[in-house]
């Protein structure tokens, strides 16, 4: 049962967004956009393809008086005439042939990865809370998928569509002109094979959607696998064994799914098959019957075998591509279902470069998907220039809380405002400039040591003084260049759990913000060294913003306010001392760990 607050909308985003209904307009749009990423080389090639398809005729036509003067008149002179001129034209059609192959190729190269750039803003610019629901990614790898794939394919597609449509108009003519029944007959060809791809293309685009989520998992256990950083964890744990059987069954989980929809189709390409068959050898009955009442040549005999059966193959290569678009079609809507989960962006509109303070009025949030609220009627105001600890044991809500003060979660219930704009009207681009954040979980880029320092301000990443001096305050002592990469799996090194801290630090120095945000930032050191870093974030604040948000407690000492959380509330909050003199739930969480402090 949905609750009727903020997040049902998101909710009933996820639920009203999935659908494999094709909107003609939207891939109507998506098929001139595709044109206009090709239209030169789309252009030449169709040019090639209709002087190709013209000739057809032609050297059939020629071809057939060939072969009558060769053997009905026994006129040597007009026949060798007639095979000059044939051969000529066909020495053009293969030039011909040369060049829209190289155009295609062309095409087929360039098509790669022009979607990317698209699915990367669109992802990026996403709602950060709309990636706490799992269908959200799928949709992201649906549409990285048809990127991709049926992308590229689409524009090789529409290639052979062409050449086909090109190539049946030609020897449809050619038929015509030897007999127009045969030439009918060809087309009724048509209908089983329309059928039974239809049928085919729709049973396998409900498969790809069903399977999406299997293939995450599938390439999740595929990329533990050949992870590098978890090969010691691996080995040391003797659970190579254990992934791989997980990775086997989900595969063989897979295959048994799909061989039943192959066989599904094997079945409708059988009952085509020899539909087509039957009417082939109608076709070729008809032929033997007018060349016995002689409506058909021997010149025309010989050219019209390989007429037909070109234009029946042509046909039904022609109806599979109509499939494959309508396949495409439908993926197209897959990719455009990316595009429409921004309908609920807020009117957003307010610049902010500093503010006095943030207030959170009366805020709950409970996560999509979920019926619990993990913060719970919150009311606070953080002023301009305080020290905070945020504290309370995992699982109280303390990182959540984080999240809906930057504005990366909005509230469930409630508002937050930054002096007296509401929050969820402010370009959030422009207020994360305001803040310099050091996370428990913080990246460590496979890149060189100053990219790692530098991508906390972009501005910043070629200056290698404005580097050195960020590391320098954050207390990096390893002497290493500034161009050494932080990786060995790319020729470079490995760093210790502190070393990546002090370069976490060095970033959000870097950025320069004016609210500082540690959340759990020492977990890589021990008590003695987390005193000396606190003791360093204190010199780098100074008067700016600071909060700490951990689970251990040596931040306290250094706040001017203590925030204790307990299952999404506050529960208590004050100065340090005057909480432990308190002696409630914080005093208690405090002597657990005092000794580490003393």
């Amino acid at each position: 049962m949905m609750i009727n607050d903020n997040t049902r909308k998101i909710e009933e985003v996820n639920n009203n967004n999935e659908t494999i209904k094709i909107n003609i307009k939207d891939c109507l749009s998506f098929f001139l956009f595709a044109f206009k990423k090709q239209k030169y080389n789309i252009i030449i090639y169709s040019f090639f393809l209709v002087i190709t398809a013209t000739l057809i005729p032609i050297y059939t036509y020629l071809w057939k008086e060939y072969i009558d003067y060769a053997t009905i008149d026994f006129n040597f002179k007009n026949s060798i005439i007639f095979l000059i001129i044939y051969i000529g034209i066909k020495m053009l059609v293969e030039i011909f042939n040369f060049f829209y192959l190289r155009i295609l190729d062309k095409i087929n190269y360039t098509s790669w990865r022009v979607l990317d750039r698209t699915i990367n803003e669109k992802s990026c610019n996403i709602k950060y809370e709309f990636y706490e629901i799992p269908e959200i990614q799928s949709k992201i790898n649906r549409a990285w998928n048809f990127s991709h794939g049926e992308y590229v394919d689409l524009y090789q597609n529409m290639m052979y569509m062409l050449k086909i449509i090109f190539e049946i108009i030609g020897i449809f003519i050619s038929v015509f002109i030897i007999n127009p029944i045969l030439a009918l007959i060809c087309i009724v060809t048509i209908i089983p094979a329309f059928i039974t791809n239809f049928i085919k293309n729709k049973i396998s685009i409900l498969n790809n959607i069903k399977l999406t989520n299997l293939y995450t998992e599938l390439n999740y256990y595929k990329k533990i696998l050949l992870n590098q950083d978890l090969i010691k964890d691996i080995y040391l744990n003797n659970s190579f064994t254990l992934f791989e059987n997980k990775f086997n069954n989900l595969k063989k989980i897979i295959f048994n799914k799909e061989i039943v929809i192959e066989r599904k189709k094997i079945k409708l390409e059988i009952i085509e098959f020899l539909v087509r068959i039957f009417l082939l050898c109608i076709c070729l009955l008809l032929i033997g019957y007018f060349v016995s009442i002689k409506l058909i040549t021997f010149g025309s005999l010989s050219i019209t075998f390989t007429l037909i059966a070109t234009l029946i193959f042509n046909f039904t290569e022609f109806i599979e591509i109509v499939g494959l678009f309508v396949t495409t079609m439908y993926s197209i809507q897959q990719y455009n279902n990316l595009f429409k989960i921004d309908i609920l962006n807020d009117e957003i509109v307010d610049i902010i470069d500093d503010f006095e303070k943030i207030s959170f009025s009366n805020v709950s949030y409970r996560y999509p998907l979920t019926n619990k609220y993990v913060i719970k009627s919150l009311n606070l105001e953080i002023k301009k220039g305080q020290k905070i600890a945020i504290v309370g044991s995992n699982g109280s809500g303390k990182s959540t809380f984080i999240k809906l003060l930057l504005g990366l979660l909005s509230p469930s219930i409630g508002e937050i405002y930054v002096d007296s704009q509401n929050l969820k009207n402010i370009v959030k681009s422009n207020y994360w400039q305001n803040f310099s954040m050091v996370f428990q979980d913080y990246c460590k880029y496979k890149e060189t040591l100053k990219y790692n320092v530098g991508i906390g301000n972009n501005s910043k990443i070629t200056n290698d003084k404005v580097i050195l001096k960020c590391l320098m305050i954050a207390d990096f002592m390893k002497e290493i260049d500034l161009d050494t990469i932080l990786c060995k799996e790319y020729g470079g090194i490995e760093l210790s759990g502190g070393e990546w801290q002090r370069i976490a630090l060095a970033r959000a120095i870097c950025k320069n913000g004016k609210v500082y945000i540690l959340d759990e930032p020492n977990s890589a050191i021990d008590p003695i060294e987390e005193t000396k870093f606190y003791e360093k974030i204190n010199k780098i604040c100074k008067d700016d913003t600071c909060i700490f948000v951990t689970h251990r407690l040596g931040s306290v000492l250094f706040s001017d306010l203590v925030i204790f959380f307990e299952d999404g509330e506050i529960k208590e909050i004050g100065a340090h001392a005057d909480l432990v003199n308190k002696n409630g739930a914080y005093a208690k969480f405090w002597h657990c760990q005092a000794s580490q402090y003393q």
